[in-house]
């Protein structure tokens, strides 16, 4: 994988600012993907500048139940009052439940700003937060992730 995106992304403007947190996560001994994952995660927060933000694992949380419950749980038991789902999410979850159980269920509708890309050409999207933090960095990242938002909300 460090190879990998070595290959891929050394001649990237941002390569030297994201790179280490990077080397930092390849070098943890985790044996667990899901501690990979939330290494991985803070390390990439950190860059965004969300160092301030909390990530909590379900298996942190006393929920119980499946599907629409264990979600309507999840949002209970962080003191929410919106559940944000994926655009896809329509097949697996009802909707109504939420409503019923007081809670606002809304939409992710999040379209991704286009930036620079290595290499110029068409803008692809869809790749990792490790592209946009490569070719925009921390601040350029942190500034498309707003621009996607607002554009997603209609503002």
């Amino acid at each position: 994988m460090r190879r990998a995106i070595e290959q891929s992304y050394a001649r990237a403007p941002f390569f030297h600012e994201v790179m280490p947190s990077l080397e930092e996560l390849f070098d943890t001994d985790e044996d667990r993907l899901a501690d990979f994952n939330m290494n991985g995660i803070g390390n990439l927060a950190r860059l965004i500048g969300l160092q301030g933000r909390q990530v909590v694992r379900a298996s942190e949380l006393n929920v119980d139940g499946f599907g629409t419950d264990l979600l309507i749980g999840i949002v209970r038991a962080l003191g929410g009052d919106t559940y944000l789902c994926g655009g896809g999410a329509g097949g697996y979850q009802d909707d109504a439940r939420f409503a019923q159980a007081g809670l606002r269920l809304e939409y992710q509708n999040f379209r991704q700003a286009p930036y620079p890309q290595l290499g110029g050409g068409a803008f692809v999207p869809g790749l990792s937060t490790v592209d946009a933090l490569m070719n925009c960095g921390g601040s350029g990242t942190s500034r498309l992730l707003g621009a996607g938002l607002a554009v997603a909300r209609g503002t």
